[in-house]
């Protein structure tokens, strides 16, 4: 499956687990919390998708996650906020647009 590149692909999956692969065999369990639109011009889409995790901060890094409805991806992942229940990871997608003639 190809990874979907709009946001609104990822609004149904809030609040839903996906499993990120962890070196080793672990895994770690994060749930999409947010996903938040950008620019959406002529020029460009941007859009970034937020999840909270349990558990010891992860470096920012690429990371395989898989998810039911989705199948595996890999996202460039950055721990961007610590809370009282978890981490908070950021997912930033900036698109560029194809010029039309």
């Amino acid at each position: 499956m190809s990874l979907p590149l709009t946001p609104e692909a990822y609004q149904p999956l809030l609040n839903t687990p996906f499993a990120l692969h962890l070196d080793g065999g672990a895994i770690r369990t994060l749930q999409l919390v947010t996903v938040r639109s950008g620019i959406d011009d002529e020029v460009q889409l941007s859009f970034s998708l937020h999840f909270l995790a349990e558990g010891e901060k992860l470096e920012q890094g690429i990371y395989r996650l898989n998810h039911a409805a989705l199948g595996e991806i890999d996202l460039f992942l950055v721990p961007v906020q610590k809370r009282k229940i978890g981490i908070l990871y950021e997912a930033v997608f900036n698109l560029l647009r194809d010029e039309t003639p």
